[in-house]
Protein backbone atom coordinates (compact mmCIF):
# COMPACT_ATOMS: atom_id res chain seq x y z
CA UNK A 1 0.00 0.00 0.00
CA UNK A 2 2.77 2.42 0.97
CA UNK A 3 4.58 1.89 -2.34
CA UNK A 4 1.33 2.08 -4.32
CA UNK A 5 0.39 5.43 -2.78
CA UNK A 6 3.86 6.83 -3.44
CA UNK A 7 3.59 5.56 -7.04
CA UNK A 8 0.25 7.32 -7.57
CA UNK A 9 1.57 10.61 -6.21
CA UNK A 10 4.68 10.28 -8.38
CA UNK A 11 2.41 9.75 -11.39
CA UNK A 12 0.73 13.08 -10.69
CA UNK A 13 4.09 14.84 -10.61
CA UNK A 14 5.17 13.19 -13.87
CA UNK A 15 1.87 14.13 -15.49
CA UNK A 16 2.51 17.70 -14.37
CA UNK A 17 5.16 17.99 -17.05
CA UNK A 18 2.30 18.37 -19.53
CA UNK A 19 0.59 21.10 -17.53
CA UNK A 20 1.63 24.48 -18.71
CA UNK A 21 0.99 25.83 -22.16
CA UNK A 22 0.11 28.58 -24.54
CA UNK A 23 -1.66 31.82 -23.82
CA UNK A 24 -4.31 33.15 -26.17
CA UNK A 25 -3.63 36.66 -27.36
CA UNK A 26 -0.35 38.25 -26.48
CA UNK A 27 2.83 37.85 -24.53
CA UNK A 28 1.98 37.32 -20.85
CA UNK A 29 5.56 36.84 -19.64
CA UNK A 30 5.51 39.64 -17.06
CA UNK A 31 2.08 38.67 -15.77
CA UNK A 32 3.06 35.01 -15.48
CA UNK A 33 6.22 35.60 -13.42
CA UNK A 34 5.50 34.63 -9.82
CA UNK A 35 4.33 31.71 -7.70
CA UNK A 36 1.10 29.94 -8.62
CA UNK A 37 -0.73 27.35 -6.53
CA UNK A 38 -3.56 24.99 -7.43
CA UNK A 39 -5.20 21.71 -6.48
CA UNK A 40 -5.39 18.51 -8.52
CA UNK A 41 -8.26 16.16 -7.67
CA UNK A 42 -6.77 12.67 -7.39
CA UNK A 43 -9.83 10.98 -5.89
CA UNK A 44 -10.65 9.17 -9.11
CA UNK A 45 -7.18 7.76 -9.69
CA UNK A 46 -6.98 6.56 -6.08
CA UNK A 47 -10.30 4.77 -6.37
CA UNK A 48 -9.25 3.26 -9.70
CA UNK A 49 -5.97 1.99 -8.30
CA UNK A 50 -6.67 1.13 -4.67
CA UNK A 51 -10.31 0.03 -4.78
CA UNK A 52 -9.68 -2.02 -7.92
CA UNK A 53 -6.84 -3.82 -6.15
CA UNK A 54 -9.30 -5.03 -3.48
CA UNK A 55 -11.26 -6.88 -6.15
CA UNK A 56 -14.93 -7.78 -6.33
CA UNK A 57 -15.28 -7.87 -2.53
CA UNK A 58 -14.95 -4.06 -2.57
CA UNK A 59 -18.00 -3.59 -4.80
CA UNK A 60 -20.55 -1.38 -3.08
CA UNK A 61 -18.05 0.28 -0.75
CA UNK A 62 -17.93 4.06 -0.84
CA UNK A 63 -14.22 4.36 -1.54
CA UNK A 64 -12.05 7.48 -1.25
CA UNK A 65 -13.45 10.99 -1.49
CA UNK A 66 -12.15 14.57 -1.56
CA UNK A 67 -8.47 13.81 -2.18
CA UNK A 68 -6.63 16.79 -3.64
CA UNK A 69 -2.95 17.41 -4.20
CA UNK A 70 -1.67 20.99 -4.00
CA UNK A 71 0.93 21.88 -6.63
CA UNK A 72 3.07 25.02 -6.61
CA UNK A 73 4.48 26.41 -9.85
CA UNK A 74 7.14 29.11 -9.61
CA UNK A 75 7.82 30.98 -12.87
CA UNK A 76 10.93 33.12 -12.45
CA UNK A 77 12.06 36.23 -14.26
CA UNK A 78 15.28 34.52 -15.39
CA UNK A 79 13.31 32.09 -17.60
CA UNK A 80 13.58 29.16 -15.18
CA UNK A 81 10.82 27.47 -13.23
CA UNK A 82 10.22 24.96 -10.46
CA UNK A 83 7.16 22.80 -9.82
CA UNK A 84 6.57 20.78 -6.66
CA UNK A 85 3.93 19.48 -4.30
CA UNK A 86 3.08 21.85 -1.47
CA UNK A 87 4.48 20.51 1.82
CA UNK A 88 1.60 21.57 4.10
CA UNK A 89 -0.96 20.42 1.55
CA UNK A 90 0.79 17.07 1.12
CA UNK A 91 0.88 16.48 4.88
CA UNK A 92 -2.87 17.14 5.05
CA UNK A 93 -3.44 14.88 2.03
CA UNK A 94 -1.51 11.99 3.57
CA UNK A 95 -3.43 12.27 6.83
CA UNK A 96 -6.68 12.08 4.87
CA UNK A 97 -5.44 9.09 2.84
CA UNK A 98 -4.45 7.18 5.97
CA UNK A 99 -7.73 7.93 7.79
CA UNK A 100 -9.85 7.01 4.77
CA UNK A 101 -7.82 3.86 4.11
CA UNK A 102 -8.53 2.71 7.67
CA UNK A 103 -12.27 3.31 7.23
CA UNK A 104 -12.29 1.55 3.85
CA UNK A 105 -10.44 -1.50 5.17
CA UNK A 106 -12.78 -1.80 8.16
CA UNK A 107 -15.80 -1.64 5.83
CA UNK A 108 -14.11 -4.10 3.46
CA UNK A 109 -13.43 -6.62 6.22
CA UNK A 110 -16.91 -6.19 7.67
CA UNK A 111 -18.38 -6.93 4.24
CA UNK A 112 -16.19 -10.00 3.79
CA UNK A 113 -17.16 -11.37 7.21
CA UNK A 114 -20.84 -10.80 6.45
CA UNK A 115 -20.56 -12.41 3.01
CA UNK A 116 -18.89 -15.44 4.61
CA UNK A 117 -21.74 -15.78 7.10
CA UNK A 118 -19.37 -15.59 10.05
CA UNK A 119 -20.94 -14.33 13.29
CA UNK A 120 -18.25 -12.02 14.63
CA UNK A 121 -17.20 -8.38 14.51
CA UNK A 122 -14.18 -7.04 12.64
CA UNK A 123 -12.43 -6.46 15.94
CA UNK A 124 -13.06 -10.05 17.00
CA UNK A 125 -11.83 -11.35 13.65
CA UNK A 126 -8.64 -9.31 13.87
CA UNK A 127 -8.07 -10.31 17.46
CA UNK A 128 -8.36 -13.93 16.38
CA UNK A 129 -5.79 -13.22 13.68
CA UNK A 130 -3.47 -11.73 16.28
CA UNK A 131 -3.37 -8.17 14.91
CA UNK A 132 -5.17 -4.90 15.64
CA UNK A 133 -6.44 -2.34 13.15
CA UNK A 134 -3.77 0.15 14.24
CA UNK A 135 -1.02 -2.46 13.85
CA UNK A 136 -2.32 -3.23 10.37
CA UNK A 137 -2.20 0.46 9.47
CA UNK A 138 1.37 0.69 10.80
CA UNK A 139 2.35 -2.24 8.58
CA UNK A 140 0.77 -0.57 5.55
CA UNK A 141 2.01 2.97 6.09
CA UNK A 142 4.93 2.47 8.44
CA UNK A 143 4.79 3.13 12.17
CA UNK A 144 5.67 6.77 11.55
CA UNK A 145 3.48 7.09 8.47
CA UNK A 146 4.64 8.06 5.01
CA UNK A 147 7.57 10.46 5.02
CA UNK A 148 6.22 13.53 3.25
CA UNK A 149 9.77 14.64 2.46
CA UNK A 150 10.18 11.55 0.29
CA UNK A 151 7.23 12.70 -1.83
CA UNK A 152 8.37 16.27 -2.32
CA UNK A 153 9.86 15.66 -5.75
CA UNK A 154 10.61 18.90 -7.57
CA UNK A 155 10.59 19.44 -11.32
CA UNK A 156 12.71 22.28 -12.65
CA UNK A 157 13.91 23.58 -15.97
CA UNK A 158 13.56 26.45 -18.40
CA UNK A 159 10.53 28.12 -19.88
CA UNK A 160 9.93 30.39 -22.83
CA UNK A 161 7.05 32.71 -23.73
CA UNK A 162 6.72 33.33 -27.44
CA UNK A 163 3.82 34.31 -29.66
CA UNK A 164 1.25 33.82 -26.92
CA UNK A 165 2.66 30.42 -25.92
CA UNK A 166 4.69 29.25 -22.96
CA UNK A 167 6.93 26.19 -23.14
CA UNK A 168 8.40 24.40 -20.12
CA UNK A 169 11.26 21.94 -20.45
CA UNK A 170 12.78 19.69 -17.80
CA UNK A 171 16.37 19.83 -16.61
CA UNK A 172 18.82 21.03 -19.25
CA UNK A 173 16.41 20.47 -22.17
CA UNK A 174 15.47 23.51 -24.21
CA UNK A 175 11.91 24.91 -24.09
CA UNK A 176 11.63 24.90 -27.88
CA UNK A 177 11.47 21.09 -27.82
CA UNK A 178 8.27 20.75 -25.74
CA UNK A 179 4.59 20.94 -26.66
CA UNK A 180 2.52 23.78 -25.12
CA UNK A 181 -1.00 23.74 -23.65
CA UNK A 182 -3.81 26.31 -23.95
CA UNK A 183 -4.33 28.60 -20.98
CA UNK A 184 -6.54 31.48 -19.93
CA UNK A 185 -5.13 34.24 -17.76
CA UNK A 186 -7.66 36.32 -15.83
CA UNK A 187 -5.93 38.56 -13.32
CA UNK A 188 -4.50 36.28 -10.64
CA UNK A 189 -6.30 33.22 -11.98
CA UNK A 190 -4.59 30.91 -14.46
CA UNK A 191 -6.65 28.10 -16.00
CA UNK A 192 -4.69 25.50 -17.93
CA UNK A 193 -6.41 23.14 -20.35
CA UNK A 194 -5.17 19.99 -22.07
CA UNK A 195 -3.30 20.49 -25.34
CA UNK A 196 -4.59 18.65 -28.39
CA UNK A 197 -2.07 15.82 -27.90
CA UNK A 198 -2.86 15.41 -24.21
CA UNK A 199 -6.62 15.36 -24.83
CA UNK A 200 -7.75 11.81 -24.16
CA UNK A 201 -4.41 10.81 -22.65
CA UNK A 202 -5.52 8.64 -19.74
CA UNK A 203 -2.28 9.31 -17.86
CA UNK A 204 -2.63 13.08 -17.79
CA UNK A 205 -6.24 13.97 -18.56
CA UNK A 206 -7.29 13.88 -14.88
CA UNK A 207 -5.01 16.91 -14.38
CA UNK A 208 -7.13 19.21 -16.52
CA UNK A 209 -8.43 21.81 -16.27
CA UNK A 210 -5.91 22.97 -13.68
CA UNK A 211 -6.85 26.21 -11.95
CA UNK A 212 -3.99 28.11 -10.32
CA UNK A 213 -4.10 31.21 -8.18
CA UNK A 214 -1.16 33.61 -7.99
CA UNK A 215 0.06 33.63 -4.40
CA UNK A 216 3.03 35.98 -4.79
Amino acid sequence: MKKRIAMILALVIVASLALVGCGKGGNDKDALVGTWSGKVDITGIFNDEIMASLGSDAEGLEGYKDLAMTINLDLKADDTYTMAMDEAGTTELMESIKAQTKDILLAYMEKMIKDMGVDMTVEEAMEAAGISVDELMDEMFGADGLDVADLMEEISGKYMVKGGEIYLSEGSDEPEDVIPNPYKLDGNKLTIEADKLSDGDEVAEFMFPLVLEKVK
